[in-house]
């Protein structure tokens, strides 16, 4: 029984300073929690539009196309769009200074300029 009350006592020791050694020890983080980066802030990437080709004129002495509702000329830059080339059945062009796209008519009409 003596036995049974030593036990009991050092167990009751054992509660009793367990929380006072505890106490300034730091808690474990957790290994596959994500790190905290802080806010990023996020915008969407910006739209680039393709050009629609509506029309082309082809003649003798000129080339015009009609692109965005636009009359241009080869070598003309309205609004970060660039003609390169104008051919009978399509344009191409540079949007943004960045790459060149080749814009066909597809149903729209073909205007030969008669001299």
């Amino acid at each position: 029984m003596r036995k049974a009350g030593l036990v009991f006592s050092f167990l009751l020791l054992l509660a009793g300073t367990a929380d006072v050694g505890l106490s300034n020890v730091p808690a474990l983080e957790d290994p596959t929690r994500p790190l905290d980066l802080g806010t990023v802030e996020t915008r969407p990437a910006p739209k680039t539009t393709i050009p629609t080709l509506t029309s082309i004129l082809v003649g003798k002495e000129r080339k015009l196309a009609v692109i965005d509702g636009r009359l241009m000329s080869e070598g003309e830059n309205v609004q970060g769009i660039r003609v390169l080339k104008i051919y009978p059945d399509r344009a191409v062009v540079s949007v943004g200074g960045k790459r060149s796209v080749t814009l066909t008519l597809g149903n729209a009409r073909i205007h030969k300029e008669k001299r």
